[in-house]
């Protein structure tokens, strides 16, 4: 005959069993939440294969290259940044009656070629990517023919400022998708590179991961590299323009831009608070205290129609959405 205490102890080790089971089957149902920075998923460690299968045959080491290096700029695109943009330039090879096959891609920046292939294998067949100084095309006028620039630029110097300068002045009134961290368009040179053109945004739900080139790990600098050979020190997302102010009207105008794996943004107004930089002042988000008045006054202006209602002396101070909306602008 068991005892009390015998007894105690199978039930207390018995809740203890399905407690760690419980534990163990949430964790394994955790999803990555939008805009988070989570550890690289199996999907991109399959897709790093595939920057590992060339046609062509990748320089050695980054002194084979004609221009000057940073070592800790040398990351290839992930495919998942090229599926984002899909739709768009679909939208692009429509305008000027191209299909997937015949659309000019260029990528003026060099680093493993990898796009060439990752591009390919969504059905865009004329990329350009050659392993050439992009400055010295611009200086001597060899720029290649191209229908949409496409490109990751280097992060370090003025590399970013530069292509934005090329975009927005020297390439025509062709579209251009530049993926580039969250907080250029917080940079002094931002509005002046671009010349009052008004780009608008690709922003993907997770961040994008970078992989360097098998050639290039033993002089990466460690502090972008992490297990897996990844990087991802920013978060990133699509600086876009379609090359006209009136092709650019058209896109904003179209209802579906992006795929569920990203958000569309129209302006730099419309980008989500969690991927704004850190020196943008909308990215502070209000402390409780303010969201709950803020609250209040909405479900106040709910009961009422969407009208204020007088205070004592009968007086109304915001009599129409108008006003409420002219003073949110200001």
């Amino acid at each position: 005959m068991e005892t009390i205490v015998v007894r105690r102890k199978k039930i207390k080790n018995a809740f203890r069993s399905t407690k760690n089971t419980r534990i163990t089957s949430k964790q394994k149902e955790v999803k990555e939440r939008p805009f988070s920075k989570a550890k690289v998923p199996q999907v991109l460690k399959e897709q790093h294969s595939l920057d590992t299968t060339h046609a062509h045959v990748p320089p050695e080491s980054a002194a084979a290259l004609p221009f000057e290096t940073d070592d800790a700029d040398h990351a290839e695109t992930p495919l998942n940044a090229y599926k984002d943009i899909v739709i768009l330039l679909d939208v692009f090879a429509r305008n000027i009656n191209k299909t997937r096959t015949s659309l000019r891609i260029y990528d003026p920046y060099y680093c493993d070629g990898s796009v060439i292939e990752k591009l390919g294998s969504l059905g865009f067949k004329n990329v350009i990517n050659r392993c050439e100084d992009f400055y010295a095309n611009i200086e001597h006028g060899t720029v290649p023919d191209h229908d949409v620039l496409v490109t990751n630029p280097p992060y370090s110097a003025d590399h970013m400022e530069r292509i934005l300068k090329f975009c927005a002045t020297e390439n025509g009134c062709k579209p251009w998708l530049v993926l580039m961290p969250h907080f250029v368009y917080t940079k002094n040179y931002y509005e002046g590179a671009l010349g009052g053109t008004e780009p608008f945004y690709i922003v993907p739900h997770t961040r994008y991961y970078y992989f360097p080139p098998a050639w290039t790990l033993g002089a990466a600098k460690s502090r972008h590299r992490h297990s897996g050979n990844w990087t991802s020190p920013f978060p990133s997302f699509w600086y876009c323009h379609a090359g006209t102010a009136a092709d650019a009207a058209a896109v904003r105008r179209r209802g579906r831009n992006a795929p569920s794996s990203a958000v569309f943004a129209t302006d730099i107004d419309a980008l989500p608070r969690e991927v704004r930089a850190e020196l943008d002042p909308k990215k502070k988000r209000v402390n409780p205290k303010a969201r709950k008045r803020a609250a209040k006054k909405r479900a106040a202006l709910a009961a009422t129609g969407g009208r204020s209602t007088p205070n004592a002396d009968g007086v109304t101070h915001r009599t129409s959405g108008a006003a409420r909306a002219k003073k949110r602008r200001f």
